[in-house]
């Protein structure tokens, strides 16, 4: 157990799923309400150091750091959670002498559950030294990955981020409400959950072993593009989701290409495909 602190500020659910994944390792944890904090008077409760989590608005990252300041000293550690911010937002307390952090988790946490947490996440970090050290230490149990970068330009990385998060779920409801309409008896909600889980855990396994680019499991693999075909066929009664796959059939067919995975013919067969029934 580490002799240091925690402290998170916040109580929404990437706070509760931060502290749920490192409380363990230190002798207290504590999260604070966003509004808890006077003047940075509530944080030490000890001699012990401390490490801070900001899990805040984005909005008040600098009041919040400069609040925290006077309680503050060297030794301490000051991180915050958002993807659209670097270490430059936690400046107030650089006076401190506490090391700085910017430490996103790439995890979407949908539900402000008790039992939500980040272990085995990947984390991206830009930051002090001593901040990266610690934050080393803070989820090296919880099987996290941490992949530590010197520049980050904020909005391609939020954007990159935002295409698998809110992408997949967009992918998830068109692919359960087609599946309630096209089986008979229609699966349940739980069943449909179940479903569309399975093919995105399955997803996530081959990007996790063989990467993105390797990772498509499509008929396009045995060049067989009728089944492309009626698949956007089966789709077009709902234009949105037909618009979605065929956007993820132009990104796939362009890495193909690239990879030269498939027959010149194949792909022009795929693109005519996608143009003819996708517009």
């Amino acid at each position: 157990m580490e002799t240091r602190e925690l402290h998170i500020l916040g109580h929404g659910r990437m706070a509760v799923a931060t502290r749920n994944t490192c409380a363990e390792r230190f002798a207290a944890a504590v999260t604070h309400e966003g509004r808890a904090l006077a003047g940075g008077a509530a944080l030490r409760r000890g001699a012990r150091a401390i490490t801070l989590i900001l899990a805040v608005p984005d909005r008040v990252l600098e009041g919040v750091a400069a609040a925290a300041s006077p309680s503050l000293r060297a030794g301490d550690v000051v991180l915050h959670l958002a993807g659209m911010r670097g270490p430059d937002a936690l400046d107030a307390a650089r006076a401190s002498g506490a090391s700085l952090g910017s430490l996103h988790p790439l995890a979407a946490v949908s539900s402000p559950s008790e039992r939500a947490d980040l272990r085995d996440r990947a984390f991206v970090f830009e930051g002090d030294d001593d901040a990266h050290a610690e934050v080393l230490r803070m989820l090296g149990d919880a099987g996290a990955t941490v992949h530590r970068a010197s520049t980050v330009h904020r909005a391609g990385y939020h954007a990159a981020a935002a295409l698998v998060a809110t992408g997949a779920v967009a992918l998830a409801q068109g692919a359960s409400a087609m599946f309630s309409e096209v089986m008979s008896p229609a699966p349940s909600d739980r069943a449909q959950r179940e479903m569309v889980a399975s093919l995105l855990r399955s997803v996530a396994d081959n990007v996790a072993r063989d990467g993105a680019w390797a990772a498509l499991a499509s008929p396009l693999r045995r060049h067989d593009t009728g089944a492309v075909a009626s698949h956007l066929d089966a789709m077009s009664p709902r234009p949105r989701v037909a618009a979605m796959y065929a956007a993820a059939l132009e990104q796939v067919l362009d890495a193909l290409e690239a990879r030269r995975e498939l027959p010149p013919e194949v792909l022009a067969a795929a693109r005519e495909v996608v143009r003819a029934r996708a517009g």
